[in-house]
């Protein structure tokens, strides 16, 4: 990567992305095979993580809906679920999030560290914030959000939205 920076303005001059772990080869045909040494001096920490996200930290009656080409379009229970986690965590009236930090989803049966990873990755990593919003600038940031259905579907919990011609004619905040 080169950038430049110049009079307090930094600026990307060029990049190139470079593989890590070539196992076909790519289309100059490179492949990079993997280093016997570098696996053993791996191996701890691959163990260490493969026991902590084997670990069972729950169960699910059900499945929850998360699988890319469903929640990219629509509102799922894996959405609302998460929203709900969001709303909870934060003690916000409502949630909101993009579906595409919604990985996969989930099925009936014990629920691992790992699963949880899964579906959404950086769930421990990220700090979620809240807004005030007066009733005005919620129906104006829900009438945007609300008609996306390019891959970004939205993913509500704690608030229903009515639209009509992608008009948002109707918003109820739940209790």
């Amino acid at each position: 990567m080169d950038l430049e920076f110049k009079d307090g303005i930094l600026k990307l001059l060029k990049y190139e992305l470079l593989p890590v772990n070539l196992k076909q080869a790519d289309k100059k045909g490179v492949v990079i095979a993997e280093d016997p040494k570098l696996l053993e001096l791996l191996k701890p920490y691959k163990d260490s993580a493969m026991k902590e996200t084997s670990e069972v930290i729950g169960r699910l009656k059900g499945s929850l809906e998360g699988h890319r080409s469903i929640i990219r379009k629509q509102e799922t229970n894996m959405g609302n679920f998460v929203t709900f986690l969001m709303a909870k965590v934060t003690g916000a009236d409502l949630a909101v999030t993009d579906s595409g930090v919604i990985r996969t989803g989930l099925t009936e049966g014990a629920i691992t560290y790992g699963d949880v990873l899964s579906v959404h990755p950086m769930a421990f990593a990220l700090k979620y914030a809240t807004v005030e919003l007066s009733g005005v600038e919620l129906r104006t940031y829900l009438q945007k959000v609300g008609i996306l259905t390019d891959g970004s579907y939205p993913q509500f919990y704690g608030v229903k939205l009515r639209f009509k011609d992608k008009i948002l004619r109707d918003v109820q905040i739940k209790d």
